[in-house]
């Protein structure tokens, strides 16, 4: 009488055939990840060698852009004005709104975004002679009353009180306690805006 189980060689078989199938693809798998991080490892040792060449070419490239012919250009500080954006800057005082990067190399240490540049900031700005503009400020005089700060007198003498950041740069020298010591009669320096 046969037996309508399977015997046990038929066990042993099936077991050793998905033995070997996944041993070898085990194996595959293996290869595969020996590859890839071989590949990886490659990539590091790369980026590690290449990263720094890579950094210090664009920083020089960064640097020979932001040269100018002394020769052919004249310079000029430009203060930033409310709703100021560097390519309105660049239309406006270089002629076309794409020379915007010129701007931000003539002053890449002291512009960490380009989108971040705030009233009375100063912009160095480069152009040919015949564009130039040149500023030079003319100072007016002014005594400070009782009670008032840097704000106040911003506010006053600009109609501005953010541009106490202008009266505190021009001042320093006349503030020697700092901007929250003003005393009565103290005489602050006040730009003459055009």
């Amino acid at each position: 009488m046969k037996s309508n189980y399977p015997n046990f060689t038929t066990y042993i078989l099936l077991f050793l055939f998905l033995f070997m199938t996944v041993m070898f693809l085990l194996t595959s798998c293996a290869k595969e990840a020996a590859e890839i991080v071989e590949e990886q490892e490659a990539s590091v040792v790369f980026q590690a060698d290449v990263e720094p060449v890579i950094r210090s070419v664009i920083e020089q490239q960064i640097y020979e852009e932001s040269q100018v012919d002394p020769n052919t250009t004249e310079s000029y500080i430009y203060v930033v004005k409310h709703g100021d954006w560097l390519s309105t800057i660049a239309g406006r005082e270089l002629g076309n709104v794409e020379d915007w990067p010129k701007i931000m190399r003539w002053n890449y240490a002291n512009i960490e975004h380009p989108a971040l540049i705030y009233p009375y900031d100063e912009l160095l700005l480069h152009v040919v002679p015949s564009h130039a503009k040149p500023y030079r400020y003319v100072f007016d005089d002014y005594i400070v009353n009782q009670g008032e700060t840097l704000w106040s007198v911003a506010q006053t003498a600009y109609g501005d009180n953010y541009a106490w950041v202008v009266l505190l740069r021009d001042n320093t020298k006349n503030l020697p306690y700092g901007p929250r010591k003003m005393s009565v009669g103290a005489r602050l320096l006040v730009r003459r805006m055009r």
